[in-house]
């Protein structure tokens, strides 16, 4: 039986970070990370039921000061099958990008 995950991008210590964390330092919010590097926000046994935490998450999110760490972190909230490997390391598909300045062709996760 498949279950389903809420993950949010991880909120990160950074000093240059635009948003505000919750101990009132600068965050960034890491939402070009790969998946499988987001944190688990709740299991749920529908993609119904994770749907709906999700829709309540976000909403929590707008009583928030918009420069909320947790406040953008959890805008980009998603519900993932909990079987899908973009939540494996190295199991997801692998996208090209661009190639960079040194004509090299760069490689990176899907994220």
């Amino acid at each position: 039986m498949v279950g389903w995950v809420l993950i949010i991008p991880p909120i990160t210590r950074d000093m240059e970070g635009f948003y505000i964390g919750a101990d009132g330092r600068p965050a960034g919010v890491a939402v070009e990370d790969p998946l499988f590097q987001w944190t688990v926000y709740g299991h749920y046994q529908s993609g119904a039921q994770c749907d709906q935490a999700r829709g309540e998450l976000m909403q929590r999110g707008l009583h928030l000061n918009p420069g909320s760490a947790n406040a953008v972190a959890w805008s980009f909230a998603k519900c993932i099958a909990d079987n899908d490997p973009l939540l494996k390391p190295n199991q997801g598909p692998i996208e090209e990008l661009p190639a960079a300045t040194s004509g090299q062709p760069a490689r990176n996760a899907s994220r």
